[in-house]
């Protein structure tokens, strides 16, 4: 569990500059990377793409961005640095099965159809795409996105 809550600050410093160089030069850099840094960029893609909705008190019911853990939900996230416990939530709502036969949204041997990729990503699958967004993110984002899924929604 300690891998699973602990990120290098070497990691997060290149996610910073990453962010930095991103709001500097306008160009959204996860979709640059390539290798799989784990869910730290991603929470970064849908802190920025689906903020609007997915937080408390709006579209949190399947997930939200900023539920912070307790003792009863996501536990383990407690243990986090105060500043991960968010993205540790976020990450469990997302890769963790809410009840025994209920798959998780994010299934990496469905990659496609995981819901909150297909809902951003596919415009045939999604009923997001054209209403609560205009269209679908951009094809980088979407590619960096399911390449994190496709391998496994690991956390590092």
């Amino acid at each position: 569990m300690a891998g699973l809550m602990h990120q290098g600050s070497g990691s997060r410093a290149l996610l910073l500059t990453a962010i930095g160089l991103a709001a500097c030069s306008g160009v959204w850099p996860f979709s640059a990377r390539a290798d799989n840094a784990g869910f730290a960029p991603v929470y970064a893609l849908l802190q920025h793409h689906c903020d609007a909705c997915h937080v408390m008190g709006m579209a949190d019911g399947p997930w939200s961005l900023n539920t912070p853990p307790t003792a009863e939900r996501f536990p383990q996230c407690l243990a986090a640095p105060s500043l991960e416990q968010l993205q540790c939530a976020t990450f469990h709502q997302l890769v963790d099965e809410p009840a025994p036969g209920i798959p998780a949204w994010i299934r990496p041997s469905e990659a496609a159809a995981s819901e909150p990729y297909a809902q951003a990503c596919d415009p045939v699958l999604s009923f997001h795409i054209g209403h609560s967004i205009p269209e679908p993110l951009p094809a980088a984002d979407c590619s960096a996105f399911l390449r994190w899924i496709e391998a496994g929604a690991a956390w590092d």
